[in-house]
């Protein structure tokens, strides 16, 4: 039996081995260069200073804090809108159930840990 163990690990290796053996015959090379050319970014367009100055007037924050004639945000003087708080709803107070519930349940004593085997294999089988 050991014999069989040892021959089907040898014809593995040996097939294995004929296969490493042709893909290395067979084998060429990719055709072509593999480098990919990547497209550079937009050149942002020389504009003429006047639609510079232009563009500059409609933004919104100001491009440089020390140039003077920046532009200031004007911000709006209106007195915040202050939602009322929700109403307060209390939930009813749920009703206790009764002890008599509670005492028609049967009362049962469990084994310690070591002899409780018995009870679960008969609590299957009830």
């Amino acid at each position: 039996m050991a014999k069989i163990g040892l021959w089907g690990i040898a014809s593995v290796a040996v097939l294995t081995m004929l296969y490493l053996v042709y893909m290395a015959l067979t084998f060429e090379a990719p055709a072509g260069t593999t480098t990919v050319v990547i497209t550079p970014p937009v050149q942002p367009l020389e504009a003429e200073p006047e639609a510079v100055e232009e563009l500059q007037e409609r933004t919104v924050l100001p491009q440089n804090i020390f140039r003077e004639g920046t532009q200031t945000v004007a911000v709006a003087e209106s007195e915040p809108e202050i939602a009322e708080p929700p109403e307060e709803v209390s939930l009813p107070e749920p009703e206790p159930e009764p002890i008599d519930a509670v005492d028609a349940a049967p009362q049962i004593e469990l084994p310690s840990l070591n002899a409780s085997d018995s009870f679960v294999f008969d609590s299957i089988r009830a």
